[in-house]
């Protein structure tokens, strides 16, 4: 007894793998393919020949995975799954698949996995491939529910989303990465609530509360309506605002609207729709016409309103339904909703408040030469360096670090270290959705600031702020005095704040080099001067 399917080769890959997904064990698979199990097979795991998986997941292991956001074990499967079905039928079976200049840069990780497993595709077979790591890397991205609390706790979120934005006039919604990470945050605080963050100051998240008053009072009052039963700490409250504040902060806003049109082609009435839109619409400064296949690769957090000519079941995003031939009816509800859009979210511009310098110009002079100094020697100073830190733990990997950094900088050794692991002990360390932890301390025994970021040779796993464990690759260490002047204070506040609220950022430190590092940095330090110069 067997499945025979009367269709495409796309679809008969799509069908074999989806299968294959839903009846393996994600621990079975991997322990097979690294012959940790005496165990037989069973009939699903002997449908692909064990070299070839082992080669895949080697591969992939070796030059793929690094470079995808890919977060779970089962979304490994799934690509090794992917790769094995091509590598076996793709000489019998091939198939044809369009390339896109979106799909440029996952080709370049193919060809990468090609040349560690010692194989050769013909041109169509490295785009289906490029095209299924472009789909896992979007769904180190994706959201599910496991059950319905997590279903319920979801819908809070996005009335609190709501309430936020309504209060403070900026559409958090439009971004769904922004709300899936939230939702995720939050169903995990509910669920483990003692193992939430202590009720203590968290200089990086106090320093966001700080920047961010108007907005934390908000997320304050919006917390205690919608989640009315569960009483969180002041410092779980800073967490989720800076959730929140990296959406403030970061997206760019203007006086016009961007809209994106959904419709079944892009060509004949669909663009006479958007041409007729942009003489109607004068407040729209871009319009983005898109087929409902293309949706996965937009970016969905760049517009602001979404139309369609068909309906779309399950779309995340609120949108509105128009015909192609936009009658006089629809034109006006399309109206009133874009001002009433505008209403909700434009009434002020949601921009960062940058700090002004006070006092009079010579002392305002001196004030931006001394920051523009220590700035400087910031930046001079960063080093990327490499550790061994090969069958030590965390204590014995902190320890390592510190020494590293030398007595120009550190007074005594055993107290830096001392207070580094008392830190780390307080709360989790860990920043979300990254291999990155922050190691941060103030001590007497610091000499002066300093920060410098250390490559490990095994990575450590670590508790996050979101509470989730990641595996850290890389330790960010931020050493300051006891008394720091107000030059230092901001500084140093910068870097925090390009770390945690910038995904960009994130993936910068993440994988930059020192030379790139350092100008990011310089660029940072250089906006915020420049913001402050009243002149």
């Amino acid at each position: 007894m067997g499945v025979w399917l009367e269709t495409t080769e796309l679809k008969r890959r799509q069908f074999l793998s989806e299968i294959m997904l839903n009846e393996l064990n994600d621990y079975q698979f991997f322990a097979y393919l690294d012959d940790k199990t005496t165990i037989v097979p069973d009939f699903f795991l002997r449908l692909l020949p064990k070299k070839i998986l082992q080669q895949c997941y080697q591969g992939l292991e070796q030059k793929v995975l690094p470079k995808l956001k890919v977060t779970s074990d089962h979304q490994v499967l799934q690509l090794v799954i992917l790769f094995a079905i091509c590598l076996v039928r793709s000489k019998k079976h091939p198939v044809k698949v369009e390339l896109k200049d979106q799909l440029l840069r996952y080709q370049a990780l193919v060809y990468a996995f090609l040349s560690a497993v010692d194989k050769e595709l013909e041109q169509n077979e490295l785009t289906y491939l490029a095209y299924q790591l472009k789909k896992g890397d979007q769904n180190a991205k994706s959201f599910t529910y496991t059950d319905e609390y997590e279903l319920a706790v979801s819908l809070k979120v996005k009335a609190l989303i709501a309430l936020v934005s309504q209060e403070m006039k900026f559409d958090f919604s439009r971004d769904l990465v922004f709300f899936k990470k939230l939702s995720r945050h939050v169903i995990t605080l509910l669920k483990q609530p003692h193992q939430g963050l202590p009720n203590v100051r968290i200089e990086t998240l106090a320093r966001i509360k700080n920047d961010h008053p108007e907005l934390f009072a908000c997320v304050k009052r919006a917390w205690k309506e919608i989640f009315f039963e569960q009483t969180i700490s002041e410092t779980e409250l800073q967490l989720i605002l800076l959730y929140f504040a990296s959406q403030y902060v970061e997206t760019k806003r203007s006086d016009k609207l961007a809209v994106l049109i959904v419709c079944e082609n892009v060509i004949g009435t669909s663009s006479l729709l958007k041409q007729r839109l942009k003489k109607e619409l004068p407040q729209v400064e871009h319009f983005k016409l898109a087929r409902i296949q293309e949706l996965n690769e937009l970016e969905l957090a760049e517009y602001d309103i979404v139309l369609s000519t068909l309906r779309l079941p399950g779309f995340p995003r609120e949108y509105q339904i128009v015909s192609p031939l936009l009658t006089k009816e629809e034109l006006m509800r399309l109206k009133t909703y874009i001002k009433d859009y505008q209403r909700k979210y434009f009434a002020k511009v949601a921009t960062r408040k940058n700090k002004q310098f006070n006092g009079k110009l010579p002392q305002t002079l001196s004030f931006i030469a001394a920051t523009a100094f220590f700035c400087s020697e910031l930046v001079n100073e960063l080093q990327v360096k490499k550790i061994d830190n090969a069958g030590l733990d965390l204590q014995q990997t902190i320890e390592k670090l510190v020494s590293e950094i030398g007595n120009n900088i550190i007074l005594n050794e055993a107290k830096v270290v001392t207070a580094l692991e008392k830190r780390e002990r307080l709360a989790p360390i860990g920043l979300p959705d990254s291999s990155l932890a922050l190691l941060h301390t103030t001590s007497c025994a610091i000499k002066r600031c300093h920060f410098a970021i250390f490559e490990l040779t095994e990575p450590i796993t670590m508790q996050a702020m979101d509470q989730r464990l990641i595996a850290v690759k890389r330790m960010l260490v931020s050493l300051v005095p006891e008394n720091m002047s107000q030059i230092e204070q901001d500084a140093l506040g910068t870097i925090s704040s390009m770390i945690i609220m910038n995904d960009d950022a994130l993936t910068l430190f993440e994988q930059g080099d020192q030379k790139t590092l350092q100008s990011e940095q310089a660029k940072r330090f250089l906006k915020e001067i420049k913001s402050g110069i009243p002149i």
